[in-house]
């Protein structure tokens, strides 16, 4: 398995359960590829925060790549994560559409690009 087949698979492994996804984090503050996630408290936190308990796709991505809050375009492995989890959701390339998609469309998403 090469490194972003490994990290599609924690990805999707994150998001399994619907609990720990939060589609409104990609836009963070406004600050597109910023990622994000929520606290068990529901406030927002960057995505490799400790206190973080649910992501968004980008803040999956990022947590799973340990990839430091603010870095956009994600690079290499997470980037090309990104790509295909965009792909097999029908986005246009290098964009997100987390939030108004809903859970079981990302996660769907998720899958398919994991397999």
């Amino acid at each position: 398995m090469n490194e972003t087949d490994n990290l599609l698979e924690r990805v999707r492994a994150r998001l399994a359960d619907p609990e720990r996804w939060h589609g409104n984090a990609a836009t963070r503050e406004g600050d597109l590829g910023c990622g994000g996630a929520l606290d068990v408290h529901g406030r927002q936190v960057a995505a490799t925060d400790p206190s973080a308990v649910c992501h968004c796709v980008i803040g999956a991505l990022k947590v799973e790549a340990e990839i430091p809050e603010g870095v956009w375009p994600l690079p290499g492995a997470a980037g090309e994560a990104f790509e295909r989890i965009a792909a097999a959701a029908g986005w246009p390339a290098g964009v997100c559409l987390n939030d108004p998609a809903g859970y079981d469309a990302v996660y769907a998403a998720c899958e398919a690009a994991a397999s």
